[in-house]
């Protein structure tokens, strides 16, 4: 916790553990009733905020997507994304429930073709459209691992979206703070936790 400047709890959800939370690595037992973070579970719900020290990039999940252009058959025009992922070396523990979200470009509605390399998907959220793979565990140390997809649409489409990762760890963190997932009487996937 050397890297930690301040921690702030949501007390709402968070209690000290063995004191009152307080000096350089406060503890808090998190219960999460459900429905606490709204929109049927899938809004984030902030438990416990810290900032770091300037020098400290603790960056989990490293993504590079590229996304490229190309004529398609029949007037078509295809947006490619190649996304390759791993878990920051650095990083204790690994990470679990890892979700790789994208939604096509604006108009490219038809999936051509997908590679998963691995991890489970592409599959489509009805809700929101967005295509995700899943991927778990996902360890520290692994080599770079790769997906990729091909959507086809009229010519002229929006720009390339942005990727959305979601995921779940436990131990220590790259800044220090531990974190343990330990599901209660609840239930539920830790993901939904995280």
């Amino acid at each position: 916790a050397e890297l930690v400047r301040q921690t702030v709890a949501n007390r709402k959800f968070a209690t000290p553990v063995g004191g009152a939370g307080e000096g350089p690595a406060p503890a808090y037992e998190v219960r999460v009733p459900p429905g606490a973070s709204g929109a049927g579970g899938k809004a984030p719900l902030p438990l416990l905020r810290y900032t770091v020290v300037p020098s400290c990039r603790p960056i989990p999940l490293r993504l590079l997507p590229t996304w490229s252009r190309r004529a398609g058959e029949g007037g078509e025009e295809e947006a490619e994304l190649d996304l390759r992922f791993a878990a920051n070396p650095n990083l204790e523990g690994g990470l679990s429930h890892v979700v790789l979200q994208v939604r096509p470009p604006e108009g490219m509605d038809r999936l051509v073709s997908a590679s998963p390399d691995g991890s489970q998907g592409p599959t489509r959220d009805p809700a929101t459209g967005a295509w995700q793979w899943t991927r778990s565990p996902l360890q520290p140390g692994e080599e770079p691992h790769r997906v990729s997809a091909v959507w086809a649409g009229p010519p002229g489409a929006g720009p390339a979206p942005a990727v959305e990762a979601k995921f779940a760890a436990s131990g220590r963190t790259m800044s220090g703070v531990d974190v343990e997932l330990e599901p209660g009487a609840l239930g539920g996937p830790p993901h939904l936790l995280v």
